[in-house]
């Protein structure tokens, strides 16, 4: 149904429909959080909320509830304007209405739509056509879903705005690590491309590729792909576990002491084992990485004196927690009891908590639901001896001493959204981006919580972020950080970057085996060195990794499922510079594909089976984190790309590089006005008088030919001609539909009888005539005999000119 503005007749009003039956009554939190048991059942005293046997009228209030926006295609929304729906009535203003929405605290605890599943969808242009801009109006970008082991975007949104976790990943990846699947680098790739992406959607294909190869993780049944045996919450605490502990393993063969991740993410303490027979003490060391909380018994916690426990206690307890176990001592030779006490010598800076509630009686999400249990922050103070004391609140201000007390503060935190309504349990994320932030916040304050649900990102206020008394919202991971590394943003590993691997030839395959001139011409060190005034061409040629889905509906109608997925399969980036080396390729890169290929695509990417095998290719292969490292390093060094199309090449090779930092031959010779897209092929054929893609693609040609463009794009700008040279390609290409009259009829189209130009002046130069009847170089409207100026594309391979007369081919109509 279109959407109106105005209210129609047939918007009833509550006052008009009728309920009949009795929907379950939902218990009130104060009620069930004071449950105490009774011989036959439970008993609470009542809050006073309501009279007795009073239930919510919650059909009434679903009534205004506000639906969730439906997924939104740009060129349908371009369709709209076109055809003038702007009387107040375009079927976009529904979803962009809908995204205003707020969350207005109503006593329902019905799930708000912005926290529900998200989902892409594809449209006649794939993943592009989708508005992304629809769910997300922030500077701050979210991650697309339609990825394998998508769910653990949430939580590389916690780490990336975790300031520790995000320097130390980006020191890392400016480092010497080339290791093809270490997950620390993906990390700061993937942080690198949310800053820079500054709101723009992104996705984390690269890390969830190396993710997914883990056969660590495939033997902890942390992958997608495999049977679910345990709940999403429970999976993505044992992913924490696991990358916590490949973080620092990959962070101890590469980065100094200082800058160790075990360093700054493990728990230093120690395990004292006392025999309860001979009473004889062992000690060992016993660092860890993150805390599970253990909760106290909530039967007894909260009766009669015992107050009920807060987020400070249960901590305390679960870091310095006593237990006794069973076990074998070596001085009494026997099998006793032994005590177990954990003293603290020193903590992490950033503490990662799981809420492991799941691993806890059902009763400690009680805890939860009491207004303000999360804290801001906690102080920790350790003893001599090892013992702990952890306080927050009034207790914190009260009782602060800065000589021996550790404060953080919270960063954020994941949790799992269970819907009623008909949707299935997922992941979100909230973190407190002003920590992030280089300076202070000058803003509101409490304004800096923002909701990450995937590709949608929201601005949520403090109180809402921290508050867990709906039972569809479940805290799983939490990170608190030292509160005085606040705003601490360490950009020095710009400044010195090992770019070694720019100047390496080095290949997967054996060197001896292949040609010479197929390990290119590398940048020569010392005096090619890549900086902001660096200009580079770079061309892309890609695979099929996996067919698109398409759905068939009753109607005979199709929709996408899932779109075909691409892997890269060459990298090629050519010197920009002026001089003798202009467009000589010094990165050709051919990638190792780790995962079955559908389809090599020969026709438009010029690869062939065997080209990608280590084993058979004759070419130099690369794994995808060295070529992509090496893209990373040129970006980061202020280096500009010059291509064509480079948006959808940089999207499938997942980096994002800024606009300026792009010199695209498509923008640039397309004017504001113009909707259509030239392609290189024509557009090389029309300005260079060049025919490439005659066979197959190549991206060293390709690379070349935009670089070219580009040239005489500026020569154009020079001498103040680029605005004729627009309208006369766009006046010109409809003759041959856009393409080279070679490819227009090998597809059967007919450009016209050819005809002899009336006068050509000069020889052998620019506009000369050459055998054949053809024309090369290029024809101004001086070089042509006068007349009215009719114009039209000249059907040679060589060129087309303006003329008139009898230098005028093509339609005699046109």
């Amino acid at each position: 149904m279109p959407y109106y503005r105005e209210r129609l007749l047939s918007a009833w009003g509550n006052e008009q429909p009728f309920e009949a039956g009795l929907l379950p009554i939902e218990l009130d939190p104060d009620v069930e959080r004071n449950l105490r048991p009774s011989a036959f059942g439970h008993f609470a005293p009542n809050p006073g909320n309501f009279r007795r046997n009073q239930a919510h009228r919650q059909r009434l209030s679903d009534a205004n509830a506000a639906a969730f926006p439906s997924a939104r295609l740009l060129s349908e929304k371009a369709k709209e304007l076109e055809s003038g729906q702007a009387d107040g009535r375009r079927i976009s203003d529904a979803a962009e209405a809908l995204a205003g929405f707020s969350f207005s605290g109503a006593t329902r605890v019905d799930v708000p739509w912005y926290y529900m599943n998200v989902k892409i969808k594809y449209g006649r242009y794939g993943v592009a056509d989708f508005d992304f801009r629809a769910y997300n109006k922030t500077t701050y970008s979210g991650l697309e879903t339609d990825i394998s082991n998508s769910y653990l975007n949430p939580l590389l949104q916690l780490f990336k705005y975790t300031p520790i976790i995000r320097n130390q990943a980006l020191h890392h990846v400016a480092g010497s690590c080339l290791v093809e699947d270490c997950l620390f680098c993906e990390l700061g790739f993937l942080s690198d491309m949310l800053e820079k992406a500054a709101g723009e959607v992104c996705q984390a294909t690269n890390f969830l590729k190396a993710f997914g190869g883990s056969a660590e993780a495939a033997r902890h049944h942390l992958l997608e792909d495999q049977m679910p045996s345990r709940s999403l919450g429970e999976r993505l605490s044992q992913a924490n576990r696991f990358l916590l502990g490949r973080i620092c393993q990959e962070s101890s063969n590469y980065d100094p002491p200082e800058y160790s991740m075990s360093r700054l993410l493990s728990l230093n303490a120690q395990i004292a084992m006392r025999c309860l027979n001979c009473h004889n003490e062992t000690y060992r060391a016993e660092p860890s990485v993150g805390v599970d909380l253990t909760y106290p018994d909530m039967h007894s916690a909260g009766r009669g004196r015992t107050p009920a426990p807060r987020f400070s206690d249960v901590l305390k307890m679960s870091i310095s927690a006593s237990t006794q176990s069973k076990g074998y001592c070596r001085h009494c030779r026997r099998y006793p009891q032994l005590s177990n006490r954990r003293a603290i010598f020193e903590l992490p800076t950033v503490l990662m908590i799981d809420a492991a509630l799941d691993r806890n009686p059902k009763s400690s999400a009680q805890l939860w639901a009491n207004r303000g249990w999360l804290p801001e922050e906690i102080g920790i103070t350790i003893h001599p001896g090892g013992d702990i004391t952890c306080q927050e609140g009034d207790a914190l201000n009260r009782f602060r001493h800065p000589n021996n007390l550790i404060l953080y503060e919270l960063v954020g935190f994941v949790a799992d959204i269970s819907s009623t309504q008909g949707q299935k349990s997922h992941l979100v994320s909230f973190a407190n981006v002003g920590i992030s932030d280089v300076s202070p916040s000058t803003g509101v304050e409490n304004n800096d919580w923002y909701l990450f649900n995937d590709f949608l990102v929201r601005q949520v206020d403090k109180a809402e972020a921290l508050r867990f008394a709906p039972s569809w919202k479940t805290p799983i991971i939490l990170t608190y950080q030292m509160k005085a590394y606040r705003h601490n943003i360490d950009e020095s590993w710009k400044t010195n970057p090992d770019i070694s691997c720019l100047y390496n030839l080095g290949s997967l395959n054996a060197l001896h085996q292949l040609p010479e001139a197929s390990l290119g011409f590398p940048l020569e060190p010392h005096v090619e060195i890549p900086q902001p005034s660096f200009h580079l061409a770079i061309d892309a040629e890609f695979v099929s990794l996996e067919q698109e889905e398409i759905q068939i509906k009753i109607d005979g109608s199709t929709e996408v499922i899932r779109p075909t997925r691409q892997g890269t399969g060459r990298i090629s980036c050519l010197r920009g510079e002026s001089g003798e080396n202009e467009g000589v390729p010094f990165i050709d890169d051919y990638i190792k594909i780790n995962e079955p290929i559908v389809d090599h695509l020969t026709r438009y990417s010029g690869l062939s089976t065997g080209d990608l095998d280590p084993k058979r290719s004759t070419h130099a292969l690369q794994s995808l984190k060295v070529a992509y490292k090496k893209l990373w390093l040129l970006l980061n060094l202020g280096c500009v790309f010059v291509g064509h199309g480079l948006a959808s090449d940089f999207r499938t090779i997942n980096i994002h590089v800024p606009k300026t930092q792009i010199v695209d031959t498509v923008t640039l010779f397309r004017p504001a006005n113009e909707k259509r897209r030239l392609s290189l092929r024509f557009l090389a054929w029309y300005f260079l008088d060049e025919e490439i893609q005659t066979g197959n693609h190549d991206s060293i040609v390709d690379a070349r030919t935009a670089l070219r463009l580009w040239r005489q794009y500026q020569e154009f700008v020079e001498k103040g001609v680029l605005e004729q040279k627009l309208v006369e390609i766009y006046r010109d290409g409809p003759n041959t539909a856009f393409k080279p009259p070679a490819e227009f009829e090998a597809q059967g189209g007919k450009i016209g009888k050819r005809r002899k130009v009336k006068e050509v002046v000069g020889g052998g130069g620019e506009g000369s005539l050459i055998p054949g009847g053809t024309i090369s170089g290029r024809i101004t409207p001086e070089m042509v005999g006068g007349g009215s100026g009719v114009s039209s594309t000249i059907g040679t391979p060589a060129g087309r000119r303006r003329g008139d007369g009898e230098g005028y081919f093509g339609s005699p109509l046109r």
